[in-house]
């Protein structure tokens, strides 16, 4: 019973020890993550134009930020064309009875594409973050 009361104790002095330790007051970092389908600032939901101006504090991890929406909207376009040329060929198959290889070739030839333009999107949202990231932790 007395053990339990000294580490009771011990805890309830050394508290405000861990408190300050782990507290986001004493140095305050700009952290960005991607958690789907926001940016977070510190654990805060920013819109698309308040991540825009924060990455825009910093020159290189701008030039990520700006290649990643746009690459992401071609790759989803290229998958939905893949999509509708692979109906297109098969509702024509059907209708004639011929193989279109050409369309087959065309419809893998916009999957891989978009496989492509989406994977390397990813890649710059990803650096774009890790410079803005390594940026402010440096200057603390």
């Amino acid at each position: 019973m007395f053990r339990i009361k000294i580490v009771l104790l011990f805890l309830i002095l050394a508290s405000p020890l861990f408190g300050y330790s782990q507290n986001d007051r004493v140095r305050k970092q700009n952290i960005i993550s991607y958690n789907w389908p926001y940016f977070r600032l510190n654990g805060e939901r920013l819109k698309y134009y308040e991540a825009k101006n924060e990455f825009s504090k910093v020159p290189a991890a701008q030039s990520y930020f700006k290649k990643y929406k746009p690459q992401l909207y071609i790759g989803f376009v290229s998958l939905f064309s893949s999509v509708v040329i692979l109906k297109v060929a098969e509702n024509n198959q059907a209708r004639t009875g011929k193989n279109n290889t050409g369309l087959y070739l065309t419809a893998t030839g916009l999957s891989i594409t978009s496989l492509i333009t989406i994977l390397s999107s990813i890649k710059n949202r990803r650096k774009a973050t890790k410079i803005y990231n390594n940026f402010y932790s440096s200057k603390n």
